[in-house]
């Protein structure tokens, strides 16, 4: 499916774009040559380093948004995404840090750490293509069942993609795709 056609991707807080400028590489590797990546972000500072990423790893086919979640380019992509990746700020903190344009912009996820995250979520059945897939980063405090279970509202089934334990966290990546 990914091989031979235009894959339009968002990844939503891009951060440095080192997942943005990992994935174009993998795709290209396996023969894409036609994939678009919108990367996105809030930071500016982070657009400027993801920029700087994809300079140096050659990424000519992805674009740098400065905006909050998609809310600039959400309308137009409905239902193009083949690929959506949210690495959003999931640590648990006070929501007085959540929305800052500071570093804690980075991390600070609110209370359950899902300030960000559950604006994000009712988007995502919108953005997806009818055989896009939608990977979700957060960590145990988010209660991932409760989103899977919000998410089964939108006609989105979860899989557990990948978990991992660390000193400090427990990560996990959830994976969705239409029922």
């Amino acid at each position: 499916y990914y091989s031979n056609v235009i894959i339009q991707i968002i990844i939503n807080r891009t951060g440095s774009g080192c997942v943005s400028a990992f994935l174009s590489k993998l795709l290209t590797s396996f023969g894409n040559k036609h994939s678009l990546i919108f990367a996105t972000d809030v930071n500016s500072i982070a657009t400027f380093a993801a920029k700087e990423t994809f300079k140096k790893n050659e990424i000519n086919n992805s674009e740098l948004i400065l905006t909050d979640l998609v809310s600039s380019i959400g309308d137009r992509l409905e239902g193009f995404i083949d690929i959506l990746i949210f690495n959003p700020p999931y640590v648990p903190s006070l929501s007085s840090d959540v929305g800052s344009y500071d570093i804690e912009a980075a991390w600070a996820g609110g209370i359950d750490g899902r300030q960000v995250t559950n604006r994000f979520l009712p988007l995502v059945s919108k953005l997806l293509s009818p055989k896009g897939c939608f990977y979700l980063v957060g960590v145990k405090e988010n209660k991932p069942k409760e989103i899977c279970s919000l998410l089964a509202n939108y006609n989105l089934k979860c899989e557990k993609f990948v978990q991992k334990e660390i000193i400090f966290e427990s990560l996990f990546v959830l994976k969705f795709i239409r029922i």
